[in-house]
């Protein structure tokens, strides 16, 4: 079930037409959970019983975490499990398990897991678990539940908290400590709908008329492997427009997240902060993907150590975290090289942010980091967009490329996408500014928005992150 669709559309109010009727109002967190079971299910309903056993089994583990009688040795199967289970299906796909060659020999139930697709969302949702299971093993929750009444609900707190539906695909992802707490009675007077409908039609506007009208034109990059086309300037604005579309892709369904949770009475993480406007890579990855960048500091850097062990280990531990970032996002070498190429851009800038380089703030300065490490990142997604390293290749080669190569753009194609890109350097400009907006002003900005929406988005296409 698309978010950008009537289906979606009529489950939301269907949710939200008996949520807050105070009849119900104890059976609202059943009320989701129904919800999202249906949400997923309409997508991969054969692998909805993965998303229960998921969500039930991190239930049971965090129960049991919580009580004295377990320590460090379930918690170590816990995060094994979890952490399989996601190897399982996000590496099963690599050449050597040729799957394709013996497809037909499958007929046992555990071969036939083979040729299951990678569940959607199930990165997302596998972290959610772990984070469950730390948190409950570090008592996270030791004073916020003995004030609850609903305590004996834990379990069941728990399994909603796996599979709520607005974050339940691609995030963003919330740690429990963060989201258990929030469960309990939702009053409609409670919901700021104001704020909620401002970034749900932000969120479709940056999804479905920026993002979905820049994927008509970076589909030209993959042209330009299969074909041999485009020369080096044709490479350049495709890759710009790239950078554009994949984080006006990503920040248009976290935006979409976050307000149709605020409706139900539950707050997700911010999950950008204009991260285009980043001086520094270490600056880059407080702003882009928080949620992901937040969990893999607190579950996996500083357990690792993080910076308390020395500058050469803390150099290891960022090559570390990010290169596993990036395996996470898929299992290609190409995803691989872009964790370790930012990985190795944070340990190289480290030893260089107290320098008159990164602290200066004479305004040429500022926009000289800004270009460079928006080049930089603009040039790491190459690595995002194209999984098959030898495509890599191909289009590095475009940069190269010799006379007798014409052009996949004209003008019309270049003014284009510049439009295109125009709201998101609009975004940046605004909020550096830090402009005040007169209300009526906003309130025609957001209707444009809207209209743009009706009348000028583009075919919709899957989210991006769906993918992972």
């Amino acid at each position: 079930m698309h978010f950008i669709s009537l289906n979606y559309l009529f489950l939301v109010l269907a949710l939200f037409a008996v949520y807050y009727l105070p009849i119900l109002r104890r059976l609202q967190v059943y009320i989701l959970i129904i919800g999202s079971l249906v949400f997923y299910g309409s997508g991969q309903i054969h692998l909805l019983p993965l998303l229960i056993f998921t969500a039930f089994s991190a239930g049971v583990f965090a129960w049991l975490l919580k009580t004295d009688h377990y320590g460090k040795g379930l918690l170590t199967v816990c995060v094994i499990l979890y952490l399989g289970v996601l190897a399982f299906f996000k590496y099963k796909f690599l050449p050597f398990f040729n799957i394709e060659t013996h497809a037909a020999n499958f007929s046992s139930p555990v071969e036939f897991l083979f040729l299951l697709p990678l569940p959607i969302g199930i990165s997302f949702y596998t972290f959610q678990a772990i984070s469950l299971s730390v948190d409950s093993y570090k008592d996270e929750y030791k004073t916020v539940f003995k004030q609850e009444k609903y305590r004996f609900n834990f379990i069941k707190n728990c399994f909603f908290y796996i599979i709520f539906f607005p974050q339940l695909v691609a995030g963003p992802i919330v740690k429990a400590h963060e989201f258990l707490p929030q469960i309990k009675p939702k009053y409609l007077r409670d919901v700021n709908f104001d704020s909620a409908i401002k970034t749900m039609i932000c969120g479709l506007f940056f999804k479905s008329v920026i993002a979905d009208n820049l994927n008509v034109y970076t589909q030209y990059m993959n042209q330009m492997v299969t074909n041999n086309e485009g020369v080096a300037s044709d490479a350049l604005i495709l890759l710009t427009a790239y950078s554009g579309q994949i984080y006006a892709d990503f920040f248009g369904y976290s935006l979409l997240a976050i307000g149709c949770a605020a409706l139900f009475g539950y707050k997700l993480p911010d999950n950008f902060n204009i991260p285009y406007i980043s001086q520094s890579i270490a600056e880059f990855w407080r702003r882009w993907h928080i949620s992901l960048s937040s969990f893999l500091r607190e579950y996996l850097y500083l357990p690792l150590g993080g910076n308390r062990k020395g500058r050469a280990r803390t150099y290891v531990n960022l090559i570390i975290v990010m290169g596993l970032g990036g395996l996470w996002h898929g299992a290609a070498l190409s995803f691989l090289f872009w964790g370790l190429f930012h990985g190795f851009a944070l340990a190289i800038e480290r030893p260089l942010l107290k320098t008159r380089i990164y602290t200066s703030q004479n305004i040429v300065f500022m926009y000289a980091r800004i270009f460079i490490i928006f080049s930089f990142v603009s040039f790491a997604w190459i690595f995002f967009k194209f999984p098959n390293y030898a495509d890599v290749q191909s289009y590095l080669g475009a940069f190269t490329a010799g006379s007798d190569v014409k052009s996949v753009l004209n003008n019309a194609d270049i003014l284009a996408i510049g439009l295109l890109c125009s709201p998101v350097l609009l975004q940046h400009i605004f909020s550096k500014a830090g402009w005040a907006i007169n209300r009526y002003f906003e309130a025609a900005v957001y209707g444009v928005m809207l209209f743009f929406f009706f009348v000028q988005r583009g075919e919709t296409d899957a989210f991006i992150y769906f993918q992972f």
